[in-house]
């Protein structure tokens, strides 16, 4: 029986190190923009939210998952139609609590294990894969349909996510295949207001640490 994952879900598995386990450098500062964007994009698949002039209108608070209850108790405390880039930024500061939900899930469905570290006073969990062979085939599932008309939706929104998520290089390390795929991946970015918010913030996000550390 195929173990089924949600978007930000795959996306999380992707982040983590092959062989090393851990997060990978590349993704580790957008990682929740990515997380936040994906769970916008599960709420309005659901049809748990709704885009009204690139705003944000919640429609049902009934039938959630635990990562949209999350995103859903922060919506309901605004009383006015916030906009998604408002959301992505809202939505990353609860990255730890999706990342936590996400490797809960993920560990029951035996895809990752999780280390518990401790350095002095300094704890922290270390993940790592306990299936490389069933990532392995999602990202070549993923590049075979890259170029095909025929996608779910949550197919687009995945490919829509992936340019600035930090994950290329590990999903595709051949260079040439890189670009090649890039290229393709952002024709799902255009029109879609999710994905932009979210490239917006992560490009605000490294602009601010550059900043920060010019001084």
């Amino acid at each position: 029986m195929e173990t089924l994952l949600n978007l930000a879900e795959k996306l999380y598995l992707f982040s983590i190190h092959p062989e090393k386990g851990g997060i990978i450098s590349d993704a580790y500062q957008q990682r929740d923009y990515v997380l936040a964007g994906a769970v916008i994009f599960s709420l309005l698949e659901t049809e748990k939210i709704a885009l009204e002039e690139k705003k944000v209108r919640i429609k049902s608070t009934t039938g959630l998952d635990p990562l949209q209850q999350v995103a859903i108790q922060r919506m309901s405390r605004f009383s006015n139609p916030v906009s998604v880039s408002r959301w992505v930024n809202r939505l990353s500061w609860s990255g730890k609590n999706f990342r936590s939900i996400i490797k809960v899930s993920l560990k029951e469905k035996r895809l990752i294990g999780i280390e518990h570290k401790q350095f002095l006073f300094f704890k922290w969990d270390k993940v790592f894969l306990t299936n490389r062979i069933k990532v392995t085939g999602m990202i070549a599932d993923i590049e075979s349909k890259i170029s095909t008309a025929a996608k779910t939706p949550e197919e687009i929104h995945l490919e829509s996510l992936l340019n600035t998520s930090g994950l290329l290089k590990r999903m595709f390390p051949d260079r040439e295949k890189r670009k090649n795929i890039k290229a393709k991946l952002k024709q799902s970015e255009t029109g879609n207001v999710v994905a932009k918010a979210v490239a917006d913030a992560i490009r605000v996000s490294k602009a601010a640490a550059v900043n920060s550390s010019q001084f």
